[in-house]
């Protein structure tokens, strides 16, 4: 998702770790410091792609708490993002109620709540309509991971331009 929403080849794909408590993990290293409103959901997607995946190749009843994580971090960047950026239907700052936040606005009836909840079910649609569009690829790379530990950003290239379902190489931002 990161290389077919984002433009961003990860750095790494760990399918498990020898540290307790830590399963796999994409690591990606983003080029750009600022985040553009368009680019929320395909982050959000990329947060969310683990557990869309899960659902897609085991089902709904075989999802598991492997993506808790992820889950969490899209929550965070989400909220962050509609509270403090100002990326949300009102561009303002929001904060708990309290005497030492009275230059914020205080989200009482939690509207920003439904709004996170909304962008997070917008960008599971996009993660399932985008894993669906590369099942080919997805599965090669989940072949591959069960097999081997780590994925390279080499292999991990090569995989997108064999396996990507209309995949352009040279739209990656290197």
């Amino acid at each position: 998702l990161s290389a077919v929403l984002l433009k961003t080849i990860p750095e790494a794909i760990f399918s498990n770790t020898a540290e307790a408590g830590n399963a796999g993990f994409v690591y990606t290293k983003f080029k750009w410091e600022y985040i553009a409103r368009k680019e929320i959901k395909n982050r959000l997607a990329m947060f969310l792609g683990g557990f869309v995946a899960e659902k897609l190749i085991f089902g709904d009843d075989y999802v598991t708490t492997g993506a808790e994580g992820d889950i969490e971090k899209a929550t965070h960047f989400v909220n962050e993002m509609l509270k403090e950026c100002g990326m949300g239907k009102i561009p303002a700052a929001y904060h708990v109620k309290h005497m030492q936040t009275r230059q914020y606005l205080h989200d009482v009836t939690d509207k920003i709540g439904a709004e996170a909840e909304a962008w997070i079910a917008s960008a599971m649609e996009l993660a399932e309509k985008t894993l669906t569009e590369q099942e080919v690829l997805l599965l090669n790379m989940a072949d591959y991971l069960s097999d081997n530990r780590t994925m390279s950003k080499e292999q991990i290239r090569k995989m997108l331009l064999q396996y990507g379902n209309n995949f352009d190489g040279k739209e990656i931002i290197e």
